[in-house]
Parts: C-alpha cells; sequence; structure tokens
C-alpha cells in the first residue's frame, strides 16, 4: 500500500511539473513575425508585385498600327498634281486622267473608272471620269475605299484637309463652305473657273495615331 501511495505521488509531482513548465513558454504572436519571417513575407510581396507589373505593362501591348502605305502617299500626290493644274472641266479627260493616274479607266454605265490594286490592309483607291452631258459637265471623283467599314485608316492617311487646301489656294482655287438647314457645316468647296470640288463632313477621317485626312472628293458642278 505505501509503494502504490508513493508511486501516486510521484506521478502526480511530475505532472505538476509538465503544467508549470507549459505556463512558463511564451505564447505564439500574431501581431509580430520573427525577423526571418517578415523578410521572407517581404520578398514574396515584391516578387508578386513585379509579376503584376510586367503583366500589366504585357496587357497594354496593343497589335502594331499599319504602316502609312507609300502607294497611297503617291496616289495622294497624283491627286493633288491633277487638280492644281486644271483650268476647267474641259481638262477632265479620259486621256487625261490615264496617264495621270497610271491606269486605263473602263467603261462603266455614262462614266469611265480606274480603280487600283491593293495599297494595303484592303485599302484600294478608285477615280472616275463622269461624261459631260446636257445637265452636266465633266466631272471627276476620286475615292479611298475598304471591304470593311471599321478599317483602319492609317495606312491611307496621307493627305489632310490642311494640306490639300494650302496646295489649291496657291493654285487659284477659292474656299467656300456648305451648310446644312441648321446651320453646320456639311462640306468645303473649293471653286476655280466653272470647277467646284468638294469634299463632304463625313469623307473626313482622323486614325488612331491621330493623323488626319479624307477618303473622298468631287465635283458638283451642273450646267
Amino acid at each position: 500500500m505505501n509503494l502504490l501511495r508513493n508511486a501516486c505521488s510521484a506521478v502526480l509531482l511530475i505532472l505538476a511539473w509538465s503544467g508549470a513548465t507549459a505556463l512558463a513558454r511564451p505564447a505564439v504572436s500574431l501581431d509580430a513575425p520573427s525577423a526571418q519571417s517578415a523578410d521572407h513575407a517581404m520578398a514574396h510581396s515584391a516578387a508578386t508585385a513585379s509579376t503584376s507589373s510586367k503583366a500589366i505593362q504585357a496587357a497594354s501591348i496593343t497589335s502594331p498600327t499599319p504602316p502609312r502605305s507609300a502607294a497611297a502617299a503617291h496616289a495622294t500626290q497624283q491627286l493633288v498634281d491633277f487638280l492644281t493644274h486644271l483650268s476647267s472641266t474641259s481638262d477632265i479627260t479620259l486621256e487625261r486622267m490615264g496617264k495621270q493616274f497610271g491606269g486605263a479607266l473602263t467603261a462603266e454605265d455614262d462614266a469611265f473608272a480606274y480603280r487600283s490594286t491593293d495599297l494595303g490592309k484592303g485599302w484600294n483607291y478608285g477615280v472616275k471620269l463622269l461624261l459631260p452631258s446636257k445637265a452636266f459637265k465633266a466631272g471627276f471623283n476620286f475615292w479611298f475605299y475598304n471591304p470593311r467599314r471599321d478599317a483602319d485608316p492609317t495606312p491611307i492617311c496621307a493627305l489632310s484637309l490642311d494640306v490639300l487646301r494650302k496646295q489649291l489656294v496657291a493654285h487659284g482655287y477659292a474656299e467656300k463652305f456648305g451648310y446644312s438647314e441648321i446651320g453646320s457645316v456639311d462640306s468645303v468647296e473649293f471653286v476655280r473657273t466653272d470647277i467646284v470640288l468638294t469634299i463632304l463632313r463625313w469623307n473626313l477621317l482622323m486614325a488612331p495615331n491621330g493623323d488626319e485626312c479624307f477618303n473622298a472628293i468631287q465635283t458638283i458642278d451642273g450646267r
């Protein structure tokens, strides 16, 4: 009996000593990680931020803007040269237009037209000679076109309205404006002798890079 009592006392002493030791240990802090843990967390945060920054930069990169077409620039130069050397609508002839734009014009209804090969990204240009009649003098159309309505105009934006205006005014054209019924400007006109050239408001374009241009110009003069 004494042996059993002594054994129980020993067990109780061991348990009491273990509990006191456990209570003496400091609790783990959730607010103050060790210096090593803090360094690890900062390194991980920096790596995450760097990865996020690279991802944002990659996402901001857009598809490259199509370059301006050298062929379109050449066509607009031919256009300016043609218009600045007209003295009257009698100069708008099949032979002269064929030589100027470097292609044979083919018959289309009551007109003759030439359409270019591809200028880039689906863009082409056309020129048309409108034959004179009892009601109308000889007429002229120049236009860029693309089967895609949302096509980027950058390839054809080689001639702005301001540059064309300076060229035409320097060669004797007078500038006028056409107005809508509510007084807004609907068109700009350039007049010389019996020639009346017009660019309509919806013919003015702006490319994504900020270049301004127009996609059509035509004569509107009747007899």
